[in-house]
């Protein structure tokens, strides 16, 4: 019999609406005798009470659907169909490959507050309710996708952030060149009414400006990119209702929305201009050279753990890193990411092996901890190593927030039958020293320890050791750009 029940049974979880459709074609009756069999199901039916939909819509499913692959991919999937802020989100966030850092989050995750549209934390609150979105990381806090939902795009979530901090430099110095907007008024990340963007700075371009007898006012320029190929109509959508909500508020300043990708979908460009909106790409707004920069940074990255094993990974590493610091930015990402493959490029030529870079272990759909690089040293030693390229000294905190990863990796590991008879060790190198708090932790930490180890090493200790196994090229680049 074809009731509710059979209908989730055999289609996974759905919207009611959806529901309702196929009751009324398969039995033939009417919208209200529809609703009512929906309303009255109950035993393994359940609704999802955690998140609400545009319309009064709501999500159905069986219990033993709940929090499985099928689960999250029905519900996802519903929320991006019903145009919930939610599920604007929730697109734009699998765009970006699945885990993006706290700030980057905000600028895809709704308004900073208000009553009649749904906030961050109101979206924050929704995802988390079914473990949609965790928070990991330490240092710096990343918020993750679950894992079923991630997409594997051509460019990694690693490999996002790194671009994005390259693109911002890039961005900030194509701004101030053509005295678009006040030179040292342009923010990463910054707040423009009650929305976040990537960019944003005021302009005293005349078509944006408001003049009074006693002042001129500013408009501004507010920048949202996706440093990803093949950007679609569903992951632009955010930008959209951000861009439609601001502009219909009342007094507010005149504003240019600026959407920029490595390239879109027609649908996703066509909805962009549609709604009146800048939409450009890399190459259209900031030429060849930086595009050229931008790919060769993602052709070393896209598959740094191929890369360990060749001889030309460290000639990629000192070609990019000469063309950036020819620009005004910041690049922790990139250094940090091109320090992590000098690292694993010299584990792999001192003791052969198996390598991996940002290595992942998962509980469930869940990531339960992340390293730097793993190096599996025969069948006797399993090898550790966090990485840190860093001015700054390390502090205690960070040693604190390193020793917890440490447990919970070590633990993962044990489980694993295949390293039951090995030694497990776990370093951290740092292109800078460590503070004395921070190296009375590691003493103490390393001396009460028996399951494992833990050594660490500062920039003098790396060079040290780079040069005893006769690793020239990396002394090179930590002297001249770490």
């Amino acid at each position: 019999m074809i009731n509710v029940e059979s209908i989730l049974d055999q289609n996974g979880p759905l919207l009611a609406s959806e529901i309702k459709e196929i009751l009324k074609s398969a039995l033939n009756i009417t919208d209200d005798a529809a609703r009512q069999q929906i309303s009255r199901a109950k035993g393994n039916v359940e609704r999802l009470r955690s998140f609400s939909f545009p319309k009064n819509e709501y999500f159905l499913f069986l219990r033993n659907h709940y929090k499985t692959d099928l689960f999250y991919s029905n519900l996802t999937e519903a929320l991006i169909k019903s145009r919930s802020a939610t599920g604007n989100t929730v697109a734009a966030f699998q765009c970006l490959a699945g885990r993006i850092c706290e700030e980057k989050y905000r600028v895809i995750a709704g308004a900073k507050s208000g009553t009649k549209r749904k906030t961050i934390d109101t979206i924050s609150k929704e995802l988390k309710s079914v473990d949609l979105i965790q928070e990991i990381g330490y240092e710096d806090k990343k918020i993750s996708l679950s894992s079923p939902l991630s997409k594997q795009n051509e460019l990694a979530d690693e490999i996002v952030e790194v671009i994005d901090e390259v693109l911002f430099a890039n961005l900030q110095e194509w701004l101030k060149k053509n005295s678009l907007v006040s030179y040292n008024k342009i923010e990463h990340y910054g707040e423009f009414s009650d929305y976040y963007w990537d960019i944003t700075a005021p302009t005293y371009l005349r078509p944006f400006i408001t003049k009074t007898s006693d002042y001129v006012k500013p408009g501004f320029l507010v920048v949202d990119y996706f440093p990803q190929t093949n950007v679609s109509a569903k992951a632009v959508e955010y930008f959209v209702s951000k861009v439609s909500s601001v502009a219909a508020k009342r007094n507010i300043r005149p504003f240019l929305p600026i959407f920029i990708a490595l390239s879109y979908t027609q649908d996703a460009f066509n909805k962009l201009k549609e709604n009146n909106i800048f939409a450009t790409t890399i190459v259209n707004l900031l030429g060849k050279e930086n595009e050229k920069l931008l790919y060769s940074i993602i052709d070393t990255l896209r598959d740094m753990n191929k890369k360990i094993l060749k001889d030309d990974s460290i000639e990629s590493i000192n070609k990019i890193l000469k063309e950036v610091v020819k620009l005004d930015g910041k690049f922790n990402n990139l250094k940090g990411s091109l320090f992590e493959l000098l690292v694993a490029n010299a584990m792999f030529k001192i003791y052969g092996g198996y390598v991996e870079i940002n290595k992942k272990f998962y509980e469930g759909n869940l990531i339960l901890a992340e390293v730097d690089v793993m190096c599996v040293v025969g069948n006797s030693e399993i090898l550790i190593i966090e990485c840190k390229a860093y001015k700054s000294h390390i502090d205690e905190k960070l040693i604190g927030e390193w020793i917890n990863k440490i447990s919970k990796t070590y633990n993962w590991l044990k489980k694993q039958n295949e390293n039951n008879n090995k030694k497990i060790s776990f370093e951290y190198w740092t292109t800078s020293d460590f503070t004395e708090e921070a190296l009375k932790l590691l003493v103490e930490k390393s001396s009460i320890t028996k399951k494992y180890t833990i050594n660490w090493k500062n920039r003098n200790e790396l060079l040290k050791f780079f040069r005893e196994h006769n690793l020239s090229e990396q002394c090179k680049i930590l002297n001249e750009y770490y």
